[in-house]
């Protein structure tokens, strides 16, 4: 079994690349720091919360896993 606090910590590590990009892609585009970090700290909240549920999920599955592995 996957512990939950991995699941987090995969979440906010993966996140922290993410909104890096984005703030990048916004300034590019729009050369706004103020809008690339309101709209940074709102896409993190709802895309860390859809992701945690995710994997939540699909630990649940045995789809694609071996016999020994779903049995863990």
């Amino acid at each position: 079994m996957v512990d939950q606090k991995r699941t987090i910590l995969k979440a906010i590590t993966w996140r922290a690349i993410a909104m890096t990009a984005s703030i990048a892609l916004i300034l590019s585009f729009f050369g706004k720091l103020k809008l690339a970090m309101g709209y940074v700290l709102v896409e993190t909240v709802v895309k860390v919360s859809l992701y945690y549920a995710h994997e939540r999920l699909w630990l649940k599955s045995r789809y694609g896993l071996d016999k020994d592995e779903s049995e863990g």
